[in-house]
């Protein structure tokens, strides 16, 4: 059989060979490598690794000299500068919750109504303890009267009897002299005088005795009857103090009382801030702690109007390498307006004069960088380079250049976030 003869469905395919094999794959490869090569052709140069960016991406800024007065911008958070605190005077059940927390209130305003069977109880035993003590004095002061009436009665009794006698011993006296009357009648009529004039003086100290005696007892009732009173007053005032008042006109920032609920004996329910006198309190990054002190001014920008404050307390406390200051308003008048809570941008003058100096525009770029380098833009303006600065004072918009850079230069000042290993930017456009 010749090749003529063979069928064409026995005809022979080749092999394709091994390099055909792997051509396509290697070129797909190839391809991939070129496009990685091309989107990070700035990374590995020789000057360090490279991004480029596009050039609307970054905020450039220019370098220039400027009058500076050194300041800090901080967060400054509204509190009140008085706060009342609401307590419970006796511990007891929530029985109604009048008002919501976050409106303004006015002085003696009800809040919220307490009930308390102890403190009922203990009212009304006090009230039986002041009616007995009443009785007792006035038992007392009955008793003494009597006696006062029973000691008249006697020495009037006494007393006639005394004139009586004397009567009878002058009349005896005269008998006598006629022999009419003997010795022994004389002398039984002047014994008999001789007893009532004894037994008045007996009875004049009985009086006496007794009205010191009562007069002590009547003080000491008295006495008790003013306290056990006193006391009846503060239960009652402890009963009355069941239904929590407003102290003062304020703003009701917080009450915690639900119905049903228990609270013990001084336990805050709530607090009152009085209204329309405000504070600012802020956060200072410790490294400022000795340069601010009392009486350094600042201001804040209120619905377009900027206010001035004053620094009025600095706290010593480090926390989390930060300490607090509080700032008062020059003007009262400022704080209408103001709620608890409330944030407001404030700038903390830290110098009262201006100086000149090499000034940049404030930038996002030193949350990441800490002010130590920067972005310099080249000539060509389509790269940026990094570069080594120092930085001084700073004001509410600018900071002082210390090195680094010069009047003219300008710089990338807006985030540095995930470009603290490039050393170099390409700014496309």
């Amino acid at each position: 059989m010749n090749d003529k003869d063979i069928a064409p469905m026995d005809t022979q395919i080749a092999r394709p060979s091994l390099a055909r094999r792997f051509a396509k794959p290697a070129i797909a490869a190839a391809i991939v490598i070129l496009a990685l090569a091309s989107a990070r052709a700035f990374q590995n140069a020789p000057g360090g690794k490279r991004l480029t960016l596009p050039a609307n991406s970054v905020q450039l800024a220019t370098v220039s000299q400027d009058s500076l007065a050194q300041s800090i911008s901080l967060r400054g958070t509204v509190v009140p500068r008085r706060t009342i605190y609401l307590d419970a005077i006796e511990g007891g059940r929530v029985e109604q919750r009048l008002v919501e927390p976050g409106i303004m209130v006015t002085q003696g305003q009800p809040l919220v109504v307490l009930s308390n069977s102890s403190l009922q109880l203990n009212v009304m035993s006090r009230e039986a303890d002041v009616a007995e003590q009443l009785n007792n004095l006035s038992n007392t002061r009955m008793a003494m009267d009597t006696e006062r009436l029973n000691i008249r009665t006697q020495l009037l009794e006494i007393d006639h009897q005394i004139r009586t006698l004397s009567r009878q011993i002058r009349q005896y006296e005269q008998l006598k002299a006629s022999d009419f009357i003997s010795t022994e009648a004389m002398e039984q009529i002047r014994d008999s005088l001789t007893y009532y004039q004894t037994r008045r003086e007996l009875v004049l100290a009985k009086q006496s005795q007794d009205k010191a005696l009562r007069e002590q007892q009547i003080r000491q009732l008295e006495e008790s009857t003013q306290m056990l009173t006193a006391n009846l007053q503060i239960a009652r005032q402890n009963l009355e103090g069941l239904t929590i008042t407003a102290p003062a006109d304020g703003f009701l920032s917080s009450l915690e009382a639900e119905q049903g609920e228990s609270k013990s004996r001084g336990a805050r329910l709530g607090q009152l801030d009085l209204s329309g006198d405000f504070k600012l309190s802020a956060l200072v990054d410790e490294f400022y702690l000795s340069q601010i002190a009392t009486g350094m001014g600042a201001w804040v920008e209120i619905d377009g109007q900027r206010r001035e404050l004053v620094v009025s307390k600095i706290s010593g406390r480090i926390s989390n390498s930060q300490f607090e200051i509080e700032l008062d308003f020059v003007d009262d008048s400022a704080e209408q307006g103001l709620r608890r809570g409330q944030t407001l941008s404030l700038v903390l003058m830290m110098e009262s004069e201006s100086s000149h100096a090499l000034v940049l525009p404030k930038g996002a770029f030193t949350h990441h960088t800490g002010g130590h380098w920067i972005f310099v833009l080249d000539a060509n303006g389509k790269t940026a380079t990094r570069r080594e600065i120092r930085l001084g004072r700073q004001s509410g918009s600018h900071l002082e250049v210390l090195s680094g850079l010069q009047s003219g230069d300008q710089v990338v000042i807006s985030s540095y976030q995930n470009l603290q290993d490039i050393q170099q930017l390409q700014l496309s456009q």
